[in-house]
């Protein structure tokens, strides 16, 4: 009888020993995932930080040097000598020729401003997902077109957005305000 209660005071002794050690190793996995998790938010704003600063030098510098600004920042948005250079560079028309369609159909009874903002928005927030799924081949030409001209994928994305503004603006047969 002794040797059963020696074995279960063995067995409770190691069935406890195993519970603890794995509710420590819960309790750290928990404590580093709440660590990684407020890293991670710190290094998105601290990447989000960067990239407004890195904006604010380019408009400084655009202010200094304006021949180096892909677009006009007067109404309405025109692509810059530079600019026009970025869209034949990166194929801006061929890149564009799917997506023209469908941007018309939806830009019917809109103002010009609403047209040219959604133009806008789908080049920055949906053209370079579409080109994934539709054509990998130019979304990494323009990734790479981003990369060798040290310019944010935004800038070259927005070139694109003034340029499918264009082509919207031709297919129905709109005119640029003065």
């Amino acid at each position: 009888m002794e040797f059963i209660t020696n074995n279960l005071t063995a067995i409770a002794i190691i069935f406890t020993t195993l519970v603890s050690l794995i509710g420590a190793s819960i309790g750290l996995v928990w404590k580093i995932a709440m660590w990684k998790k407020g890293a991670d938010k710190d290094l998105r704003g601290f990447s989000k930080f960067i990239e407004e600063v890195r904006d604010d030098i380019k408009k400084i510098l655009w202010a200094l040097h304006p021949d180096s600004r892909p677009i006009e920042r007067n109404s309405p948005l025109r692509l810059t000598e530079y600019g026009k250079k970025m869209a034949n560079e990166m194929k801006a028309d061929e890149i564009l020729v799917p997506y023209i369609s469908p941007v018309v159909e939806a830009a019917k009874g809109k103002t010009l401003y609403g047209i040219q903002e959604q133009c806008l928005q789908f080049a920055r927030h949906d053209l370079m997902e579409n080109l994934r799924a539709a054509n990998p081949r130019h979304a990494d030409s323009l990734e790479m077109y981003a990369f060798q001209k040290g310019i944010n994928l935004s800038e070259a994305l927005e070139v694109l957005g003034v340029v499918l503004r264009d082509k919207v603006f031709d297919h129905l047969n709109l005119q640029l305000e003065e």
